[in-house]
């Protein structure tokens, strides 16, 4: 868990390396979301809500993981 700063003013904590490196189509998903609104002002409770789906779809998907078919 690591603190993640989206500006001088602004960060989320304990915010996993996975949540951060989590990647879809190829992008990891913070990273375009923070780049696409670089002179924005950053919606903190829009961004929370990122950070928790992406975490949520983590846990969902080590417990597919789990999953034997045979």
């Amino acid at each position: 868990m690591c603190f993640l700063f989206t500006n001088k003013s602004l960060y989320f904590e304990k915010v996993e390396s996975s949540v951060w490196e989590y990647k879809i189509g190829g992008y990891q998903v913070l990273d375009k979301y923070l780049k696409s609104h670089k002179d924005e002002e950053i919606n903190f409770e829009y961004f929370q809500k990122i950070i928790q789906t992406l975490h949520k779809s983590l846990e969902i998907e080590r417990e597919i993981a789990k999953i034997s078919f045979l």
